[in-house]
């Protein structure tokens, strides 16, 4: 081999190389996400509401071969297109509903492809209180 196509090889594997090490830092972020939610085909966002508290990170990954926007009704938040395969997140920071759309396929209001946060402390409050057993008239007494 001539030694141009050394080179050639010797970049490309350096290409490879950073490629492979930025790859898992992709996916570490990824993992950050407390609720992830699909863009879809069918210009619809999967699940179209969800439940977080504050301080929780949604996750959007667009499964699409289209791209698509999620963008708040109220300005708080917009990704831009994403590609095919790319994601957005978003952190909560206070309590409250946060309606989405995508700008493309949709529009505020819940119109079209379009979903909604509920951002809730009462799932935080509630985490560790005891939970109540309802018992019907009809059904056995437990054991003791």
């Amino acid at each position: 081999m001539s030694g141009s196509h050394w080179l050639c090889l010797r970049v490309l594997g350096a290409a490879l190389a950073v490629v492979c090490l930025l790859a898992p830092v992709e996916l570490a972020f990824a993992q950050d996400a407390d609720v992830t939610v699909a863009m879809q085909n069918s210009l619809s966002f999967a699940p179209p509401t969800v439940h977080i508290t504050p301080g929780q990170t949604v996750l959007w990954v667009n499964d699409s071969s289209l791209a698509h926007t999620v963008t708040s009704d109220d300005g708080l938040f917009d990704s831009d297109l994403v590609n095919p395969g790319g994601t957005f997140t978003w952190t909560a920071d206070a309590p409250g509903e946060y309606q989405f759309y995508c700008q493309p396929h949709g529009s505020p209001g819940l119109k079209g492809m379009s979903g909604k946060i509920i951002v809730d402390t009462s799932m935080v409050e509630n985490a560790g209180a005891p939970q109540v057993a309802l018992v019907r008239d009809n059904d056995p007494l437990p054991e003791r």
